[in-house]
């Protein structure tokens, strides 16, 4: 279907329909992809085209992005207005997407309590805005609002907001109980004349479920029953009251008003007090009062999705995830961006610092000896000699003592020298192997009484209960994902699975499968590619290698047809949740860790510094001997 219309003085076409509602139809305009067309019922028509012609009067260029005003009169060929020209909401997603937890993770997975704090702070920019021009929006709801992935508001149904122009009152004939102010509670909308202060209930109603995840002002915990939200509003029960006490208290497991910014639950407490009725805040204090909170965010030491206003001592949202045993802000990215930020805390504390059981203070003098020159001198006599000897042995052998027997007792002399010289090289080797461990036992029991006066031994192990820590917590990414992984092939498994079954064994379908074959598969308990197996056919009488493989190679083309769909069902999204409130717990726990150990590094770092700079004589005498004596045993090796 299309209607031919004139908007901005040229006929254009309309042929796509994108939302149709109680007061009109909404097409795609054909030639502006920023705008669409709305066209009025017949029904109201008349009122609607004098109400948006005067409403383009009054707004006229001042047309913001913080409401759909209209752009444009469209009319039919009678010149009659039907309808009129609006920018088109792009890019954008309606506020209740914002209000669900669930919701919100999947169309702003991104966003953390900043955002809600800004698209509060826009809203009220929006309502106050609007209020400029002289309109009371009247009917505020989550319905009418929408926002952008970077916290932009855009309200929308502005043809239905209250103006007057040119002295002619232009009313708010709808409204929304659950936003609409105690004093206008079951009263008809189109009898009464809208103020400011009406809005300043519904917008305050607004911002209470974006700063508090949802949660409505006005339901909570009743004593004595249940009752409808809206006569909870016309008795003043606001749930959350820091300073009245009401017939509802917030229900358990829920943010307080109290983590908000004081300045915040102030106005909240006067907007929903009787005694304000008249005089509620403002959108324009509003927005003075959320600038203030969002320059007070200040993020979790724990963690880094976690804002809060620096007015309060503990982080809010650390309290009530703990509650509600899952997160409230999370991004599949933030695990790895936290265990690595843990990484970057140890590697901080430990202040470049290498500590081991070996570790010593500064050499005052790094030349380290080399092989004493006795040492020397007797390995080079030994060498000498015995080369000498074997050169001997060797120059008998060859000419052989069975030729010249007197050469016989000769070798023998020769060899017996040999041995000796061996023996007393053992004899040196041994010396200095005794040597060097009595000098190395002596060295580490210095070292282990200076690493303990010093707080190196201390300190030490404060860093490997850290080094610990920091691989618990990057392993936690890689165990995570492998329980994803398991999931989607617990998910392919069983759509393999279904496909299987669909594909029921049925007469001619398979090669050499008639009826009667089907029958006694059946009586077999194969009715599907799912029950089919080399296995499973083989023990059925009658059922040959011919028969077995059809139907094996039946379900292997059955398979090859099948497609993984990824699609996560509700319960699925569930669990994924699970495993990523339970990997983000462990970390947060592991993190908890770090803290006493810092403290506890903290003034031990400045003083092992120090010693391990500080030489220290008896050490350093006791490390020269050890080298000495390593140096001496390496020199004699082989002898």
């Amino acid at each position: 279907m299309s209607i031919n219309v004139r908007c901005a003085g040229r006929f254009i076409t309309l042929t796509k329909l994108i939302g149709s509602g109680g007061e009109g139809d909404v097409y795609q305009h054909p030639t502006e992809p920023a705008q669409v067309i709305k066209l009025f019922k017949e029904s109201n028509r008349q009122v609607k085209a004098e109400k948006v012609a005067a409403m383009l009067e009054l707004v006229g260029e001042q047309n913001t992005g913080f409401a759909t005003f209209p752009l444009s009169l469209v009319m039919d060929h009678s010149a009659q207005v039907v309808g009129y020209a609006m920018p088109k909401v792009m890019q954008s997603e309606p506020i209740n997407d914002l209000l669900s937890n669930q919701q919100r993770k999947k169309t702003f997975p991104d966003s953390d309590y900043r955002f809600l704090v800004r698209v509060a702070l826009n809203t009220a920019r929006a309502v106050a805005t609007i209020h400029k021009f002289g309109c009371v929006i009247g009917d505020i709801n989550s319905s009418g609002i929408f926002v952008s992935q970077a916290g932009l508001v855009t309200l929308i149904d502005a043809d239905s907001f209250q103006f007057t122009h040119n002295g002619k009152l232009y009313p708010c004939t709808v409204g929304t109980g659950e936003y609409t102010p105690p004093e206008l509670q079951g009263v008809d909308f189109r009898k009464v004349e809208r103020v400011h202060d009406h809005d300043a209930f519904g917008l305050a109603t607004m911002l209470f479920q974006i700063l508090m995840l949802g949660r409505h002002p006005f339901a909570g915990v009743r004593r004595g029953g249940e009752a409808r939200i809206e006569d909870d509003i016309k008795a003043y029960d606001f749930a959350y009251s820091v300073t009245r006490t009401t017939a509802l208290t917030a229900p358990p497991r829920t943010k307080r008003l109290t983590d908000t910014h004081p300045e915040v639950a102030k106005l909240f407490d006067m907007t929903f007090d009787p005694a304000s009725k008249g005089k509620r805040p403002t959108a324009a204090e509003w927005v003075r009062i959320l600038e203030l909170y969002e320059q007070s965010l200040q993020s979790c030491s724990l963690v880094d999705s976690h804002f809060y206003t620096n007015t309060l001592r503990a982080c809010p949202w650390c309290r009530l995830e703990s509650e509600l045993k899952n997160p409230v802000f999370y991004t599949n990215a933030d695990l790895t961006l936290f265990v690595a930020k843990c990484g970057r805390q140890v590697d901080a504390i430990k202040d470049g610092l290498r500590l081991t059981d070996e570790t010593l203070p500064r050499l005052a003098n790094p030349l380290l000896p080399g092989v004493q020159d006795d040492v020397v001198k007797r390995a080079r006599l030994l060498r000498g000699v015995k080369a000498g000897v074997l050169s001997a042995v060797g120059l008998s052998e060859a000419v052989g003592f069975l030729n010249f027997p007197q050469l016989f007792l000769g070798e023998l002399l020769v060899g017996a020298a040999a041995v000796g010289i061996t023996l007393f090289a053992t004899s040196v080797k041994g010396e200095l192997a005794r040597a060097l461990k009595s000098k190395r036992a002596s060295l580490s029991a210095e070292r282990s009484r200076w690493a303990l006066a010093s707080g190196v031994t201390e300190l030490l192990g404060v860093h490997q209960r850290l080094d610990k820590l920091r691989d618990d917590l990057l392993a936690l990414p890689g165990q995570k994902q492998v329980e994803l992984d398991a999931m989607v092939a617990e998910r392919r498994v069983k759509q393999l699975e279904s496909h299987l079954r669909d594909a029921r064994i049925g007469p001619g379908m398979i090669a050499g499968i008639g009826p009667v074959k089907v029958t006694t598969l059946a009586r077999n308990g194969i009715v599907s590619a799912f029950d089919v197996s080399e296995a499973a056919v083989t023990r059925i009488t009658g059922f040959g290698p011919a028969t077995t493989e059809a139907l094996v190679s039946w379900r292997r083309s059955v398979e090859g047809r099948f497609v993984f769909r990824h699609v996560k069902t509700e319960a699925d999204e569930r669990q994924e949740l699970k495993i990523t409130a339970d990997y983000r717990e462990r970390a947060i726990e592991l993190r908890k860790a770090i803290a006493p150990l810092e403290a506890q590094a903290k003034p031990l770092t400045p003083k092992v510094k120090a010693a391990l700079e500080q030489p220290n004589g008896s050490i350093e005498a006791l490390h020269r001997e050890v080298v000495q004596l390593e140096k001496n045993l390496e020199a004699v090796k082989g002898l």
